[in-house]
Parts: structure tokens; C-alpha cells; sequence
């Protein structure tokens, strides 16, 4: 059998790959459930606060039909967690949950992820063996 066809082998070398096997399922599995009982949705990401507050808090207002009360807070966008994995775990990890969320779990997630080519430094690695 084909070892690049073979799911584990991207849940090697990932650290806590079970947690984003669950974050890429749990993203897959609610656009899933959205579109079945044909919920309405609004997609609003951490960054969108960053650029945005102000439109995309009126935006959310609209969608759930709410009136603004009072000013609103500062955002704190200093969290950054990037410094907890290399680029290259970070990496792994998105080839990881690429292969295991569906379409729709990718259009959520992939604005996210670090691209790196694994095929062609899997293949490079075996040609060195």
C-alpha cells in the first residue's frame, strides 16, 4: 500500500495531533449540521476584530437582529500563540487537519494554516534513503 495514502502517517510528528483532529472535525462537523438544518450563519474570524471592530460588531448586531447598547470595549489582540510551534509543526499540524476536515472545514480553516510542501519533502526524503 501506498504510506502517502495512509492517514496515520500525517498524525506523526504532530504534537497534541489528536486536539486538532478534533478542531478540524468539530469545524467540519458543524458546517455540516448549519447546512442541513439550514441555519442561518455569519462568519466572523479573531482577525476581522482586529481590522474591523467597529463594522463587524455592527454587522453581528444586524445579523441577530440587536440593537447596540453602550461603547464597546478595546480589543485586546495581543494574544499571539504562533511562538508555541516551529513553522514547520505548524505546518504539519495544517497538512494534518487539510487531510481529515471536509470542504466546507477547509474553507473555515485554511486561512489559517502554514503552507509547506510535505509531498515534495516526503519525496525528497525517500529518494536520499
Amino acid at each position: 500500500h501506498d504510506d502517502n495514502n495512509n492517514l496515520s502517517n500525517y498524525f506523526e510528528g504532530v504534537a497534541c495531533h489528536a486536539e486538532f483532529f478534533r478542531y478540524a472535525q468539530w469545524h467540519s462537523l458543524a458546517s455540516e449540521v448549519v447546512k442541513k438544518l439550514n441555519i442561518p450563519v455569519l462568519y466572523i474570524y479573531y482577525e476581522d476584530y482586529l481590522t474591523n471592530l467597529d463594522g463587524k460588531t455592527e454587522e453581528l448586531l444586524e445579523f441577530l437582529d440587536l440593537p447596540r447598547s453602550g461603547d464597546l470595549p478595546d480589543f485586546d489582540s495581543k494574544k499571539d500563540y504562533s511562538g508555541y510551534y516551529t513553522r514547520e509543526e505548524r505546518a504539519a499540524a495544517s497538512d494534518l487537519m487539510r487531510r481529515v476536515a471536509s470542504a466546507d472545514g477547509v474553507n473555515l480553516l485554511e486561512r489559517y494554516w502554514v503552507p509547506l510542501d510535505f509531498e515534495k519533502m516526503r519525496k525528497e526524503t525517500k529518494a536520499l534513503e
